[in-house]
């Protein structure tokens, strides 16, 4: 796995059938929360999309064995992680972002080689706001206002 100190335990068996090849299947799948370091390396490795974080951080207990939770349950299937294409909206942002990184380095170097003090002040307001610009792009979710 990828976790680095073994928070993650997986126990699988193999069942044999007859006329039937080995089938190995996951027995056991628990998540020590007491032992993890949060360094979100499962998030990423996982394919199926199956773990993820989220602002819950009050794991405040007495007791270290309620901190071991078994993730597979009884009945539950694998899904497939769905292949994240690259969209006209995702090319959008990254074009929006380059240029307005590139009009705020534009402008802060006319503010500082500028010799006179309202020109400068201009420049300046302007790379405030394409750091603005870039804060929106950052903070709405894929421009979800314009659609």
């Amino acid at each position: 796995m990828a976790c680095p100190n073994d928070t993650i335990t997986v126990t699988s068996e193999t069942s044999k059938q007859k006329m039937a090849k080995k089938r190995k299947s996951c027995r056991k799948y628990e998540y020590d929360l007491g032992s993890c370091i949060f360094c979100q390396l499962c998030v990423n490795a996982c394919p199926h999309n199956a773990i993820t974080f989220d602002q819950n951080f009050e794991h405040a207990v007495f007791d270290r064995t309620k901190l071991v939770l078994q993730l597979n349950h009884a009945g539950s299937k694998v899904i497939e992680k769905k292949k994240r294409s690259l969209d006209m909206g995702a090319t959008l942002e990254i074009v929006v972002f380059y240029f307005l990184a590139v009009f705020i380095i534009a402008m802060s170097i006319m503010t500082v080689t500028t010799q006179r003090i309202v020109r400068s002040a201009t420049y300046l307001l302007f790379v405030l706001f394409g750091t603005a610009g870039i804060y929106f792009c950052w903070v709405t979710p894929s421009w979800a206002l314009f659609r």
